[in-house]
C-alpha cells in the first residue's frame, strides 16, 4: 500500500511481506499528538507506522490476521487498535500496550469497534450480526436470514446523543440484492429495507448538534435522515 500526496506523488509505500499486501493502512491520531499514524496488518503481525513510513511498533498474533480496526479516543475511552486472527481478538493502546485478549466461541472475519448501545463494543457476524462487550459477553444478536453481514457502525441521526446501529448486508452474489437495517439503542428494528443492489455505507455531518446522515453509495448516492 502507498501514501500519495495531493500532487499524486508517492510519499512512501508499506509492504512488510512481499508475498502478501497489508489488509489495511488506517490513518488515525489515536494518541492525540497532532500527527496521524498509520495502523496496518500483514500476515500474523499488526503495525503502527508513523507519517514518514517508519515502523513504530509491531505486535504478532498466532495465525493470519484477517480483521483490523481502530477507535479514536473520546468519552473517557482511550484510543484502541483491534486485530482478529481466527477466534482470537487482541486490543492495544496507541503505544502498543496490550489491553485485552478475547477468545471467542465462533470464528468470523469482520470485526469492528463501535460505540453502541451504551459503551464501546465489538461487532462481527456472518449470517447474523453480533455485538459483544470488551469482555467477550454477548450484548445483541440478530439473524439476517438469507443475507450476510457486510458492514455496521453506530450513527447519530437525531439531535440527542442516541446512536442507532446501522447494518448493511448482502444477498448471494447471483442475486445481487443488498439490505439496510437500523436498530434502536434497545435493539429494536426501526428500519429494514431490501435494496436492488449491493451498496457501501458511510456517514457525514448533518448540520451540527452531533447529527449525522447515513449515506449509501451504489449506482448513485442516497442520504438517510431520521
Amino acid at each position: 500500500m502507498e501514501v500519495i500526496d495531493l500532487e499524486g506523488r508517492t510519499r512512501w509505500a508499506f509492504r512488510p511481506h512481499p508475498s502478501l499486501p497489508p489488509i489495511a493502512l488506517l490513518p488515525r491520531d489515536l494518541d492525540r499528538d497532532g500527527r496521524p499514524d498509520f495502523y496496518a496488518a500483514s500476515k500474523g503481525s499488526v503495525y503502527r507506522v508513523d507519517s514518514s513510513g517508519r515502523i513504530g511498533w509491531e505486535r504478532t498474533m498466532s495465525g493470519l490476521v484477517t480483521a483490523l480496526d481502530v477507535a479514536e479516543a473520546g468519552g473517557g475511552q482511550p484510543g484502541l487498535v483491534m486485530a482478529g486472527a481466527g477466534r482470537s481478538l487482541r486490543l492495544w493502546t496507541a503505544t502498543g500496550e496490550l489491553v485485552k485478549t478475547l477468545e471467542l466461541p465462533d470464528q468470523d472475519y469482520r470485526y469492528k469497534i463501535i460505540d453502541w448501545p451504551d459503551t464501546r463494543s465489538v461487532i462481527d457476524g456472518s449470517d447474523s450480526v453480533k455485538v459483544l462487550d470488551l469482555e467477550g459477553r454477548s450484548l445483541f444478536r440478530h439473524a439476517l436470514g438469507d443475507f450476510r453481514h457486510q458492514d455496521s457502525f453506530a450513527v447519530r441521526l437525531g439531535a440527542d446523543d442516541t446512536a442507532f446501529l446501522a447494518v448493511v448486508a448482502t444477498a448471494p452474489r447471483e442475486v445481487g440484492y443488498g439490505r439496510l437495517l437500523l436498530f434502536s439503542k434497545s435493539g429494536q428494528v426501526v428500519y429494514d429495507e431490501i435494496l436492488a443492489r449491493s451498496v457501501t455505507a458511510l456517514t457525514a455531518p448533518d448540520g451540527g448538534a452531533g447529527r449525522q446522515m447515513l449515506l449509501l453509495s451504489g449506482d448513485g448516492l442516497w442520504a438517510y435522515r431520521k
